[in-house]
């Protein structure tokens, strides 16, 4: 009976470490999107002016690389408003895509340290899903490029 009882506490501690990690993944990514701002080919809002955005791109080193003034013809107001709430949502894609690289490496590493075997169905199913969130990053992106070009 001792015995069970330890397999158990064991796998509750097993779980509730993993809860933490998923918690700490979930915090280091609103970091690096929400406070730091961390937007690698991203763009931030600046403002605007009757008819032109200003929004700054950003490099592939989440570095401010360029500004960009936008005109909209004044019939174009949705067109402006849209640009915000695209540029304004990025923010939320790169959090899913942080979170997730760091849930990947923090259950990898939980794994290497105790000595668990890498197993191939874990590991192809981490980088797909790893793979889905920077699909949903490029998608948002390639969107705010097409409109600041002229889309």
């Amino acid at each position: 009976m001792e015995e069970d009882e330890r397999s158990s506490i064991e796998k509750v501690r097993g779980v509730l470490v993993r809860i933490l990690f998923v918690i700490l993944s979930v915090g280091m990514g609103y970091l690096f999107a929400y406070q730091w701002g961390f937007l690698p080919n991203g763009y931030e809002w600046i403002g605007e002016q009757s008819s032109t955005i200003t929004i700054q791109k950003n490099d592939l080193y989440g570095l401010k690389d360029k500004e960009l003034d936008i005109s909209f013809e004044e019939d174009e107001s949705f067109k402006m408003s849209r640009l915000r709430d695209q540029v304004e949502g990025q923010f939320l894609h790169y959090f899913f895509f942080f979170s997730t690289a760091f849930v990947m490496i923090f259950s990898f590493l939980q794994d290497r340290f105790i000595d668990e075997p890498l197993k191939k169905g874990q590991l192809f199913g981490a980088l797909f899903t790893l793979f889905m969130a920077w699909v949903n990053v490029a998608m948002q992106l390639s969107q705010i490029s097409e409109m600041v070009s002229g889309g």
